[in-house]
């Protein structure tokens, strides 16, 4: 399975627009806001109190992932497909078919990074990472590494010694 952006989270909950910046210098919170992702830094401020909100008052970094069993049908095992963090950005995972092993995790720059995984011992036997390059690791029947080769580019012409 293939890298995709999935609408898996549904409408995002509203960001604060608050708070009490009268400590810092005047435009404090506007620049900070700017350098990273909103006057409040990514967390956002709850009141707290009984009920609905039954934690204490301050503020909380605000994380949301998505689970197998939301987006897809049966069978599922709870596995995290998608998950965004305080500052919306979006990760997607993608598992093996048999859904042991994730093969490959997209970040919100859609860069991917692959995974082969040797059942034989239950580890990683391969990785590609964003600039494909790739490294291969070799196990002892006991399942302990014993090589690693980091091959490099792997869709250029082989060079090297490995």
């Amino acid at each position: 399975m293939q890298p995709v952006e999935l609408d898996v989270f549904g409408a995002l909950p509203p960001t604060f627009d608050g708070g009490d910046w009268t400590g810092h210098p005047t435009g404090y919170a506007s620049e900070l806001g700017a350098l990273v992702g909103g006057a409040t830094g990514g967390y956002q401020w709850r009141a707290g109190g009984s009920g609905a909100e039954d934690f204490a008052e301050g503020y909380y970094a605000l994380e949301m992932t998505t689970y197998d069993h939301q987006v897809w049908p049966a069978p599922n095992r709870g596995l995290p497909v998608a998950k965004l963090d305080t500052y919306f950005n979006a990760t997607y995972i993608g598992y093996d078919q048999y859904q042991v092993f994730p093969t490959w995790v997209q970040d919100a720059l859609s860069m991917a990074t692959y995974a082969g995984h040797d059942y034989r011992v239950m580890q990683v036997f391969a990785v590609l990472d964003p600039n494909e390059n790739a490294t291969f690791f070799a196990y002892t029947p006991l399942g302990l590494m014993y090589k690693t080769a980091a091959v490099g580019d792997y869709y250029a012409v082989p060079e090297g010694d490995t």
